[in-house]
């Protein structure tokens, strides 16, 4: 192989890693670095040195009944959205974060059905606890 060769195959290197970079940020893929924690029933926990993407939890509920959410988010850089959906499309409640915060949100749920509460990353780090109840 001719030296130029390499080179070249060097450069073609570094610019795929830097649209593979520019795509996380940019949210066009997912990634989780550094992640530690867990999805529950009734909790989703994590910690990350990067988390671009959705971590979800689906439950069930009867017509009428208040869902209790409770959030403790750290951010130090990027942001997160938390979202409460009822099946895929509708989100019936949504908070972002770009900067670290905990608070709580009592959310009606006039249907009966599949509800999904999605924590969503992007270019994220830091880490966040998220619980709920149905009541």
């Amino acid at each position: 192989m001719a030296r130029g060769g390499g080179a070249l195959t060097l450069i073609a290197l570094a610019v795929a890693g830097v649209l593979l970079v520019a795509a996380v940020f940019l949210g066009l893929v997912e990634a989780r670095v550094g992640w530690s924690g867990s999805t529950l029933p009734n909790r989703i926990h994590y910690t990350y040195l990067l988390f671009t993407g959705s971590e979800s939890s689906l439950f069930t509920v009867e017509a009428g009944k208040t869902l209790v959410l409770s959030y403790d988010v750290e951010v130090e850089g990027g942001s997160l959205t938390i979202k409460v959906r009822r099946g895929v499309e509708q989100t019936i409640w949504e908070r972002s974060f770009h900067e670290s915060s905990s608070g709580s949100a009592e959310i009606g749920l006039e249907e009966a059905g599949a509800y999904f509460v999605v924590v969503k990353g992007e270019a994220a780090r830091g880490g966040f606890d998220v619980r709920w109840e149905v009541r």
